[in-house]
């Protein structure tokens, strides 16, 4: 549309600058619609970052909450990110983003909103990513997400929503 975004992270406006990229994860936002997953999972739940109700509470029915979807990878660096807040006893839990085999380590489930970003090289491929939240867990215990996003890259851009395609 030929307008500029605005950033305003560093407390002035100031106008966002980022390369091209594009999300490979098919639903940002919708994590019930993802086919391989383990717990509940309620779309809707609770307002996001972006300040509309569009966050998915994840419940724990055993002591492996989990999601992914299958992403084909061209060879290089991938960058995997998503929001995270913890509701009870779920705070202060560990979680972990997923590339196949690969995962991220020293994650914590924060209080409130707080995007965290793991980075990977994947060879030329077709594999799951995603997220084991908590890890382990408590059956029940409840965690919200918002803006599961994977690009190439070695660090993440602004969410790029998505609904139904890459």
């Amino acid at each position: 549309l030929d307008i500029p975004r605005i950033d305003y992270t560093n407390g002035e406006p100031s106008i966002l600058l980022e390369p091209q990229r594009q999300n490979l994860i098919i639903y940002s936002n919708a994590i019930s619609n993802y086919g391989i997953k383990s717990g509940t999972f309620v779309d809707n739940f609770a307002i996001s970052p972006e300040g509309i109700q569009n966050a998915t509470k994840i419940t724990a029915t055993n002591t492996d909450p989990f999601f992914y979807q299958s992403v084909s990878f061209s060879a290089g660096d991938y960058t995997a990110s998503i929001y995270v807040k913890g509701i009870g006893a779920s705070i202060g839990k560990d979680f972990e983003i997923r590339f196949a085999g690969t995962a991220s380590s020293g994650l914590k489930i924060p209080s409130d909103w707080q995007r965290f970003e793991f980075t990977n090289t994947m060879a030329s491929s077709t594999e799951n990513v995603g997220v084991e939240i908590p890890n382990p867990a408590v059956v029940g215990d409840e965690v919200l997400v918002w803006g599961f996003q994977v690009e190439a890259g070695s660090y993440a851009t602004s969410l790029i929503h998505t609904s139904g395609s890459a």
